[in-house]
């Protein structure tokens, strides 16, 4: 990934979740066709299409979770990438873009319904676009409730299986607790160009007085 820039969007099917991005969403959909009185093609046609075409790339907000450096991160013995969101999206052709990820115990589309028959009663406009949209956000960005401490963001696309990205869209690189001396080395060396000089980088610890992780600026 660092060495060619390059960041890649998997297909849900290959995720440890069997209910993430695979939530069914006809029983939801065909009552807001039926209650919302919009085109039946979103539930034949244009929704199944978009979600099985679409590839997800997987973020979180936080690097101090001890849970995803075990799952993630080679038991501690890997490392953590910082990335500028920002940076990493100029330009980009992703075809829906960032979404954060919802934690529910329940259907992900009922509050969908809901939004828009409150609209409709307000006199608002109803399409078969912008419903098929939100369906669309939810289904790919909807886990459920025991996943929350990940604090997932997506980035999700429906044109493209990888994205290159510039050097400066990373901006720090967190060694993990056990990442051995030879693997640091190796990982400074890869980055020691000039394109790189911006990184800060990070070494990990224990707390003394609590379980949590402390992040020291080298």
């Amino acid at each position: 990934m660092l060495i060619n820039k390059e960041l890649w969007f998997a297909d849900p099917d290959t995720f440890n979740d069997p209910f993430d991005c695979r939530f069914d969403p006809k029983p939801a959909l065909q009552k807001a066709i039926e209650q919302l009185k919009v085109d039946h093609n979103l539930y034949k046609d244009l929704l199944p299409k978009k979600l099985n075409s679409a590839r997800v790339c997987c973020f979180s907000e936080t690097k101090k979770n001890q849970l995803m450096w075990a799952h993630y991160a080679q038991e501690h013995n890997g490392f953590c990438i910082g990335f500028n969101v920002r940076k990493l999206l100029v330009n980009n052709h992703l075809g829906i873009g960032v979404l954060p990820v919802e934690y529910k115990s329940r259907s992900p589309y009922q509050h969908i319904i809901k939004s828009f028959e409150l609209l409709k009663d307000l006199g608002g406009d109803i399409s078969p676009t912008n419903l098929r949209e939100e369906f669309t956000k939810r289904a790919l960005a909807t886990k459920y409730t025991g996943w929350k401490y990940e604090k997932e963001v997506r980035l999700i696309s429906t044109k493209v299986n990888k994205l290159n990205f510039l050097s400066e869209s990373i901006n720090s690189i967190t060694f993990g607790l056990k990442m051995n001396d030879k693997n640091k080395d190796t990982l400074k060396s890869l980055l020691s160009g000039k394109e790189w000089a911006h990184i800060k980088w990070f070494e990990t610890s224990r707390a003394k007085d609590r379980f949590a992780l402390n992040f020291n600026l080298l």
